[in-house]
């Protein structure tokens, strides 16, 4: 559930006079099917939203969260870590997948949080540099000084009792894609369910029109060459380039090379990169610059159709992230 949405809706349910039961994945270890930034919420109608990580474990903190609910009754936030596997005694999940997850629970209302709410959607929709800040007394909005290291939860003083919980409002994980059409919109809408904020530079008005994307999707309707400049956040942004033409993938790429982007990568046959790098090192696009693209980007099966495409990218791209973050 992304962090944008995830603040909407409760907003929303708070404007409505009701109170929100939320639960957010803080940490976790390898194995958890709750990952890191995995969050949840359940209205008091029964309706949820988002996920941390399903199963049992899953199931009995909706009906813990349903019944505080029905309850009318307002804990303070709590950390809570459990361990998915049999022998772990009352920290034991009910789940046996391996791994553990620290869960931060929380119950907004409408008397108490409705303002702090109205403030942390806002900034959430503009992707503010903010962090939300929640703690055994209540919830924040807070501003950053200097580059977001990670989201964190801290123990004050050593004290497993003294804790507070931080959570960067801006969604770091990002990818722009060069081209509308449809191996472009088919990765879009897999990495818009990935939790990634999508933006599509597309000069063709009809073509982004004709490929239905949601519309959370950035659109920017530019030429490539300067398309590239109009992604916001580029040193948080993978770019992958997948036009409709080899001139127009080696347009797109010489556009993105001066901005700071994360990473840089162009789908194609291994003739079409060639004749790619070719074209750059004539443009005078420094060779250095040119082997630093990933090209061809994608997981070497045998992927023909849009979906696909873009799910060899996408599996790329998870893997590049893990191995960050695992390696």
């Amino acid at each position: 559930m992304r962090l944008s949405e995830f603040w909407h809706q409760a907003l929303a349910e708070l404007r409505s006079g009701k109170p929100v039961y939320a639960c957010w994945v803080v940490d976790h270890r390898k194995g958890s099917p709750g990952t890191k930034s995995a969050r949840m919420l359940l209205t008091l109608a029964g309706r949820q939203y988002g996920t941390i990580g399903g199963g049992i474990m899953e199931q009995n903190e909706l009906e813990m969260a349903a019944a505080c609910l029905a309850a009318d009754s307002l804990p303070s936030p709590e950390l809570q870590t459990i361990e998915h596997r049999e022998a772990a005694g009352e920290s034991a999940s009910g789940l046996i997948c391996g791994g553990a997850q620290t869960n931060l629970r929380f119950i907004l209302s409408p008397q108490r949080h409705l303002e702090a709410v109205e403030a942390i959607a806002k900034a959430a929709k503009e992707e503010a540099h903010c962090v939300v800040c929640i703690d055994s007394r209540g919830i924040h909005l807070c501003g950053v000084a200097g580059p977001w290291v990670g989201d964190a939860v801290s123990l004050l003083g050593g004290d497993t009792e003294q804790w507070e919980a931080q959570a960067y409002l801006r969604n770091l994980r990002r990818i722009a894609i060069f081209g509308g059409g449809h191996c472009g919109a088919a990765l879009a809408r897999l990495m818009l369910g990935l939790g990634y904020a999508v933006s599509v530079i597309e000069p063709r008005r009809e073509v982004l029109k004709a490929a239905g994307l949601p519309r959370c999707v950035t659109r920017i309707i530019q030429p490539f060459e300067t398309g590239a400049s109009s992604v916001a956040y580029p040193e948080d942004t993978l770019a992958v380039v997948m036009t409709y033409s080899m001139l127009s993938d080696v347009e797109a790429l010489a556009a993105a090379i001066p901005c700071g982007f994360q990473s840089i990568g162009v789908m194609g046959s291994r003739p079409k990169i060639a004749q790619i790098r070719s074209r750059m090192l004539k443009k005078g696009i420094a060779r250095l610059q040119v082997d630093a693209i990933r090209a061809p980007i994608g997981l070497a099966f045998n992927s023909d159709t849009p979906e696909e495409i873009a799910l060899s990218v996408a599996a790329q791209v998870l893997l590049d992230r893990e191995g960050k973050n695992y390696g």
